[in-house]
């Protein structure tokens, strides 16, 4: 379902489009004549594993929640940060593996209070930052 906005101010801010679209006419996720931007797709797998995961966007989401986090004024407390990896049975053992990327490098700068895991952990839940990692590949 897409976005119901009572709020002109809001409709005026463009919230009357739902955040995925507003991603996807980014020109930074638009596909071009030679494919997707390969800073963003850099998918990549380790030995004979088959879930894969995104190194560069799992220290992406990491130097997000640094950002948030350890900032000098207003920082966010960490628990108050939450990282969601969508999820779909066929591709939740790549979102397992994309999370786990996540958690490392999150535990490695001090901020292992940060919950990362799928839509369903997050269900009822609020927080006050939520940062979205979409890594995957669909096995159908």
């Amino acid at each position: 379902l897409g976005p119901i906005v009572k709020s002109k101010l809001a409709m005026a801010f463009g919230l009357g489009v739902s955040l995925l679209e507003r991603l996807m006419a980014n020109p930074l996720y638009t596909k071009q004549d030679w494919g997707y931007n390969p800073k963003l797709g850099t998918e990549m797998r380790e030995g004979n594993s088959p879930s894969w995961f995104n190194p560069v966007e799992a220290v992406q989401v990491m130097l997000y929640c640094c950002q948030l986090a350890k900032k000098l004024y207003n920082p966010v407390h960490p628990s108050d940060i939450g990282i969601i990896a969508p999820y779909r049975k066929q591709v939740c053992c790549h979102i397992a593996v994309q999370c786990e990327k996540i958690r490392v490098l999150l535990c490695k700068v001090g901020l292992s209070d940060i919950k990362v895991g799928s839509v369903e952990e997050f269900q009822g839940q609020e927080f006050l930052v939520i940062i979205l990692s979409t890594v995957g590949r669909n096995t159908l």
